[in-house]
């Protein structure tokens, strides 16, 4: 069963936060005046962000501010391509090169492209699968760059699924420990049967470092990545018993209710 759970980034917002008016992508108004070559079937517009990691199965807004990554995005959708979503090494870099970014980044479904006034650009995307970047490619007016696509290196086994099993009830305790959590989270964790999936839609719902999240989409082997995974939730959950215990509610009214870490 196949279900994506929809993030907020940035300023905690979800996606049906979201209310700029959408943005018109006809071919006259997102085609460059002049004709590009064509993009290699093995190649990816590439998004670079600042702070946001995207994991596959997962739905967030992304705030586009370069005139060049809106074009790129725009070009993805009137082609009806997938983007290549990557975070920079350097946070507050404001024009990164390819050696400016990591290695690996996730490909996306453009879902909704919106404008809103002040020229704010977002892209709503959806997380498909995890790519090494192979190398630059000259010759268009954003970053494009081949790709090899990096599934999971590890079969479903029963140690898998048991860790599986663990991850969902160490994410339902956090769950449960969260007041103001809404339940309907909880059965969305509840429907993914699939154990990569799960351990992607859990990474992305942590609050933690952009560069811990990025350590975890890199992290190819699916039983390491329960086990990191296992780690983080066993401490946000004891955290949050010493909160309950000590009955301090200020603690357990801070905890973001869009994470759970």
């Amino acid at each position: 069963m196949s279900t994506e759970l929809q993030v907020g980034v940035g300023t905690g917002l979800s996606v049906d936060a979201v209310s700029p008016v959408e943005a018109k992508l006809s071919a006259a108004e997102t085609r460059p005046k002049d004709a590009l070559r064509p993009i290699p079937d093995d190649a990816l517009i590439l998004l670079p962000v600042r702070a946001n990691v995207l994991f596959p199965g997962t739905i967030i807004p992304l705030h586009i501010e370069r005139a060049d990554l809106q074009a790129g995005v725009q070009e993805a959708v009137r082609l009806e391509r997938q983007i290549g979503v990557v975070l920079q090494r350097l946070p507050d870099a404001s024009n990164p090169g390819l050696e400016s970014l990591h290695g690996v980044g996730t490909s996306a479904a453009v879902l909704r492209y919106l404008t809103s006034p002040g020229d704010t650009h977002r892209a709503v995307v959806r997380g498909l699968r995890r790519f090494r970047i192979l190398e630059n490619l000259e010759g268009y007016p954003f970053p494009v760059a081949r790709v090899q696509y990096v599934d999971d290196d590890a079969a479903v086994t029963a140690e898998v699924e048991g860790r599986a099993r663990a991850l969902k009830q160490s994410a339902h305790e956090t769950l449960q420990l969260l007041p103001q959590a809404p339940p309907e989270m909880a059965a969305s964790l509840e429907g993914i049967t699939d154990a990569s999936q799960l351990a992607d839609v859990i990474a992305g719902l942590l609050d933690i470092a952009p560069e811990d999240k990025q350590a975890l989409l890199e992290t190819f082997n699916l039983k390491a990545r329960l086990d990191n995974l296992l780690l983080v939730l066993a401490r946000r959950v004891e955290v949050l018993k010493v909160a309950r215990d000590g009955y301090d509610k200020r603690v357990l009214e801070s905890v973001d209710i869009n994470a759970l870490s």
